[in-house]
């Protein structure tokens, strides 16, 4: 990233620092690279655990600095579109498809089923790579979710092969994730017994899901701040033609 910048503007004094050593020190070197003089950041890293609901501390390192003036750029994740039927994202209410099976007793008893469409409680993954994985968000806030929601990949038999059932009592983050998933596999969301009706937010990185929606970019790729600009990619003809606008396609 800093040759291109380099290539566009060569006289710019250029500075780096690491975004994924964590979270917490990527909004550390963010406010760093402000206190060094720069004017200008750009990142492309998206943390997994970035909540589309609310600001972490990467989002309010990037308003804290844009409120200074600071132009910060960050990547729009090209993870797929809903338009070109790549979408990986599932948004929206919870929708009640009935009485979690015995498949999926470690949500515990009066648990209910999450319907994707009409009749459809188990999401399909048409498409997945070794690095996709399942990460799942509820509009609770950050540090204080006492509605439990499950996340289970189901295989092609019908059974639970991965989960996520982390206990929320009041003190956790809306959050579960998986690290794993395969095309092929089933992706299922169980509202634990008691639990509030919730919107939800389902992200499989660049996998691709049968029943998928918009709502691809969260966290601080997608940061509100004045001075942010979430940036897509487009695909560039080999060999490179002039950029005109009527001649791209976004991923």
């Amino acid at each position: 990233m800093l040759e291109i910048i380099h290539a566009l503007a060569p006289k710019a004094s250029l500075y780096f620092a690491a975004g994924n050593d964590s979270a917490a020190q990527m909004a550390s070197n963010i406010v760093a690279l402000r206190a060094a003089g720069c004017q200008i950041i750009v990142d492309d890293i998206t943390y997994d655990d970035e909540s589309p609901f609310q600001d972490g501390v990467i989002s309010r390192a990037v308003q804290e600095v844009s409120s200074s003036g600071i132009l910060y750029f960050s990547s729009a994740r090209n993870s797929g579109s809903l338009k070109h039927r790549t979408s990986g994202t599932w948004e929206g209410d919870f929708r009640d498809g009935g009485p979690a099976g015995a498949q999926f007793g470690a949500a515990g008893p009066n648990s209910r089923m999450h319907m994707f469409a009409k009749g459809v409680i188990l999401n399909t993954v048409v498409r997945a790579d070794k690095e996709d994985r399942v990460d799942l968000f509820w509009s609770d806030p950050l540090g204080r979710s006492s509605n439990g929601y499950d996340l289970f990949v189901i295989n092609n038999k019908g059974q639970v092969v991965r989960s996520a059932t982390t206990s929320h009592t009041g003190r956790q983050d809306p959050y579960q994730s998986i690290d794993k998933l395969h095309a092929g596999e089933s992706i299922a969301i169980v509202k634990v017994g008691g639990a509030e009706d919730r919107f939800i937010h389902l992200d499989t990185g660049r996998a691709v899901l049968r029943y998928g929606t918009n709502g691809n970019v969260r966290g601080h790729n997608a940061s509100e701040a004045e001075n942010a600009f979430s940036i897509a990619a487009i695909r560039v003809p080999r060999p490179p033609t002039p950029f005109g606008w009527a001649e791209t396609s976004f991923l």
